[in-house]
This record gives structure tokens, C-alpha cells and sequence, in this order.
């Protein structure tokens, strides 16, 4: 009955376009009063119509629009189907509504009145899941999401997954929500648990199929409101979801792992093989309203039913303090799929085939210290390299070295890059460091020499200083400018440019190449 009249009264007023009725203008004082069978366009001033309706009869208004839109009452917005409010009217009663703004659009709207009830009758209007769909629950949580078009108490919705056999299983676990246009309720049935108990006591096997049941569905407005009959949806069964079966280490880390250290890897182990697409798993620390939020990359690798994260080399000495005192870093990887490719179940609600764990952060308890050699302070015009030997060095970062001496009156710093230094273990403790810093090349005039590693940064969230002063009585400077005397096998000495020099010719200062006897060996001279 309600959807022949929308229809004859949409056809009417598209039929004949001046039978529309302005509502522009009408005031919350001086509303227009609206009829059933007629067509009316709101306003396009982005200013609201009052309109009101009566009737000698109960029953439900229905306001078709020609685009969404809401329309509100006395008691707040009307519930809204697609295009379509609807309000509850009872004989005698004066109903006041008004339009919210149309930005600009031309919205037409036609009544219609069926009498009867003053409610609507209780309807499902979509689920989650198509009938006949695969149930998975790693997939939205495992959760159904069954629409109503009213609001339904869900206390009373009866439960159940029904077997092939006939058996039903009661399902207790549920969370409900307003749909805010229809102002029906999203009952959210959290199959999840209870399927896969049936999985693993062997009720359900890949590819069976099962039935979600509810009854008892009534609306928590009108007593006499109630769904009758059961609403059935038939699945069919994934058989054993994937999850994750344990991890190596979930509740704290170091400040600092060095590279190599066993400790700064986290196993992740599932119960079969699993995928994964993520470019990195995502550390992840700090506020960003204090603006102290930082995100890092942490590599990983997947063999067989393992993931395994490594945080070896990251420092975590930066990580702010909450209120407590206590920092605390989470560690997230997404897009994990079983060997099918579809997600695993997410140990975190609401991420799909990710996991996620957090962790307290310990700082370690380390002494930094440096011992140079040649010892600080002596000459060193003999030195081709210094040695410097750092107790615990293998939980300090640095990028490089930096030489200061004096050249020509002034002082002259020489950074040496990190790959250009030599670095060996400690024969004797396991964590020192010994880090060769090349000098052998370098002009030094007379006075101080100063070597020191660059930015340097330990495990314990300090920045301890490396660095030591030598003398130089300046003897090296002619030392490395003056070229050597040619051996008796070299018969070819060549510019850097590559022109011959002649054995007779006076040398002057420069870089020559020299080549052996058997013409392949080259070396340079100063």
C-alpha cells in the first residue's frame, strides 16, 4: 500500500512540476502544513522549511526524497531509508518537522499516509555476509553484523549456530550499535570463539556447512513489535584459521641490541605456514599531540610458519617516559596471510591479519670507555693509525672520525667516513671494540692533534666523548710532500696524469706512480 502511493504521488508531481509547493520561507513561527498525495521542494538557500502534518488516523508518514536528505521532528532526526523518511503519527496529533540545509540542491519531496500501526514492522535490512558465504574468522574479527531497520532489544536475541545435523550451539557473545540515518540497531553477533571450538572438537570441518540463528527479536519501543519467525543465515565452514601459536619474547627489549646478538630477534610462530607483504614490521613510540611520535622500520623475514623481527642495531634510547616513568614501544606487522593468501586471525581488534605486541623498555646498564693508543698526549709523527679500544664498544654507534691539527696558521678538520675506518673485535671480552683510525697521510705542523669519533650515541641513551690530543713537532709535513727515491727495479715513473717522467729529471713535489719491473705492480709516491 505505502510504496503504490509514493509511487502515484511521484509520478504525479513529475508529471506536472508546477504542482509543486514552495516551502522557502516558512518559519518555525508560520509552518507550512503538508498533504498526503502532494509534492513540495524544499528551499535552496541553505536555510530550513518547518512544515507540519495531521491525521484523523494512526498510522506512518513517509516523506520521499528526490536525494538524501535529513529531515528532523520534534523528538530529533526521522529515521531514513535510502531516500525515504518515515514518522510514526498518531490521530488528532499536530507533527512539526524541518528540513536540515540542501547546499544548493533542488530536493523535492512527496507525502504519502498509510493508516495502521504507528511503527514500523521489525525487518532485516542487510548482514555482513552473504547467504552461502565462506566463514572465516580471522575476517572482520569474526563478527556478523545483522541490520534492523528499528531498534531491537538485544538482550532477549536468542543465539545460535545450527549444525547439518540438526544440533544448535547457544552464542552468547554480541555487541550492538545505532545505525545513526535509520536509527535501527547493527547486532553484532562475535562468532569467532565459538566457531572455532566447533573446529577444534571436530563439529566442523572444512567445507560443512552451517546455519547462524536468531528468534526472539523485538523492539525495544513497541512491546507488540516483534520479528516473526527466526532469521536464518547459511555459511560454509573455512575449516582451522591460522593464528599465532607463540612469540619468542613479548614483553620487554633492551634500549640497544647489537648486530649479531640473538636477543634482538623476535620469533613469531603460527600454527601453519603463513605470508606476508608488508614492506617492514612498523616500531612505533612517542605522542603526537607532544609531538614526540616516531615510527621505524624493523626487517623481517618469514620461513615456513615463522616470522621472525629483528630490532638489532635500532636504539630505543630516545624513547620518551610516560607519567609513570615507563617507556614503552609497540611493534605491529600487517598483511599476514595463510598459504591460501587469506588473513591470519589479528591478535589486535579491528586490524585483519596483523599482529601486534608492546613492550617495556629496559635501559641497559653499560660503562663506556675509551683507552687510546698511542697513549693521549704523546707524539705522534710515527703513527700511520691510531688504536682506540672501547669497553663495551659494540653498543656504541658512530659515523665516522674527524682529524684537527694545524696547517698554514689555521686549523684544519678532516672527517673520515665510517667505512673508511677499521674495525676488529676484542680478542679477550666479547662486547669491546677496537676501531683503527687511518693518520698516516695526513700534513701535520706543529702543535695539537686531536682525533675523535663522530656522533656518537650508546645503548644507555648517552653520548660519550671519544677523543684524544697528540703533539706534532711538524716533521711529517716534509716527510709525506717529499717523493721517495725509486727503487733500483722500477724502470717507468709517471705523472698521476699518466706522462712519463724521466729518471733524470729533477722531482718536484707531488703524487707519481711507480710500475715494478714486471710492468704490473703500481704504487704511489710522494
Amino acid at each position: 500500500m505505502k510504496k503504490v502511493l509514493t509511487i502515484l504521488t511521484t509520478l504525479a508531481c513529475t508529471a506536472n512540476l508546477s504542482a509543486q509547493t514552495p516551502l522557502a520561507g516558512a518559519t518555525q513561527e508560520a509552518p507550512i502544513e503538508i498533504k498526503a498525495g502532494e509534492c513540495y521542494l524544499l528551499p535552496q538557500d541553505f536555510s530550513n522549511a518547518y512544515f507540519t502534518f495531521q491525521s484523523e488516523t494512526d498510522g506512518l508518514l513517509y516523506l520521499s526524497l528526490s536525494k538524501p536528505l535529513k529531515i528532523f521532528g520534534e523528538n530529533g532526526p526521522l529515521p531514513l531509508y535510502e531516500k525515504e523518511c518515515v514518522q510514526g503519527i498518531e490521530a488528532g496529533e499536530v507533527y512539526t518537522f524541518y528540513n536540515t540545509t540542501t547546499w544548493g540542491d533542488s530536493i523535492t519531496m512527496t507525502v504519502s499516509f498509510v493508516e495502521g500501526k504507528t511503527y514500523l514492522p521489525i525487518a532485516l535490512t542487510s548482514t555482513s555476509l552473504a547467504e552461502g558465504s565462506i566463514y572465516r574468522s580471522s575476517l572482520q574479527d569474526g563478527d556478523i553484523t545483522f541490520a534492523f531497520n528499528v531498534a531491537i532489544n538485544p538482550t532477549i536475541v536468542k543465539a545460535e549456530v545450527e549444525l547439518s545435523d540438526g544440533e544448535r550451539i547457544g552464542v552468547n557473545n554480541y555487541r550492538t550499535s545505532e545505525d545513526y540515518n535509520t536509527q535501527g540497531t547493527n547486532y553484532v553477533l562475535q562468532l569467532a570463539q565459538t566457531y572455532e571450538a566447533l573446529v577444534e572438537n571436530g563439529k566442523l570441518k572444512e567445507g560443512d556447512t552451517f546455519c547462524v540463528v536468531l528468534s526472539n527479536i523485538a523492539s525495544t519501543t513497541h512491546a507488540d513489535n516483534v520479528y516473526e519467525g527466526e532469521i536464518r543465515l547459511g555459511l560454509k565452514s573455512s575449516g582451522k584459521t591460522v593464528t599465532l601459536e607463540s612469540v619468542s619474547n613479548q614483553e620487554k627489549l633492551q634500549s640497544y641490541y647489537m648486530p649479531g646478538d640473538e636477543a634482538g630477534l623476535i620469533t613469531l610462530t603460527f600454527t601453519g605456514p603463513v605470508t606476508c607483504s608488508a614492506q617492514s614490521a612498523i616500531l612505533a613510540y612517542g605522542d603526537r599531540e607532544a609531538g614526540t611520535w616516531a615510527e621505524v622500520k624493523v626487517p623481517y623475514t618469514v620461513e615456513g610458519n615463522t616470522i621472525t623481527w629483528n630490532v638489532q642495531g635500532i636504539h630505543l634510547t630516545n624513547v620518551p617516559a610516560d607519567d609513570e616513568g615507563n617507556r614503552y614501544v609497540s611493534i605491529s606487522l600487517k598483511n599476514i596471510c595463510d598459504k591460501d593468501g587469506f588473513p591470519i586471525k589479528s591478535n589486535a581488534i579491528g586490524s585483519t591479519g596483523t599482529i601486534l605486541f608492546s613492550y617495556l623498555i629496559e635501559t641497559m646498564d653499560i660503562n663506556i670507555y675509551p683507552d687510546f693508543l698511542p697513549a693521549i698526549g704523546s707524539n705522534i709523527d710515527d703513527t700511520k693509525e691510531v688504536e682506540i679500544w672501547i669497553s663495551a664498544g659494540k653498543y656504541v654507534t658512530f659515523s665516522g672520525a674527524k682529524v684537527s691539527y694545524q696547517q698554514n696558521g689555521e686549523t684544519i678538520e678532516k672527517v673520515i667516513p665510517l667505512e673508511e675506518l677499521r674495525q676488529e673485535d676484542d680478542p679477550y671480552v666479547a662486547t669491546d671494540l677496537l676501531v683503527y683510525v687511518p693518520v698516516a697521510d695526513f700534513p701535520f705542523e706543529a702543535g695539537e692533534v686531536t682525533v675523535e669519533l663522530t656522533d656518537v650515541l650508546a645503548a644507555n641513551g648517552t653520548s660519550p666523548e671519544i677523543k684524544a690530543s697528540y703533539q706534532s713537532t711538524g716533521s711529517r709535513v716534509d716527510h709525506i710532500n717529499t717523493p721517495t727515491t725509486p727503487d733500483t727495479e722500477v724502470t717507468n715513473l709517471w705523472n698521476i696524469d699518466g706522462t712519463p717522467v724521466s729518471p733524470t729529471q729533477p722531482l718536484k713535489r707531488g703524487i707519481y706512480l711507480q710500475k715494478s719491473a714486471d710492468g704490473k705492480t703500481q704504487k704511489l709516491i710522494r
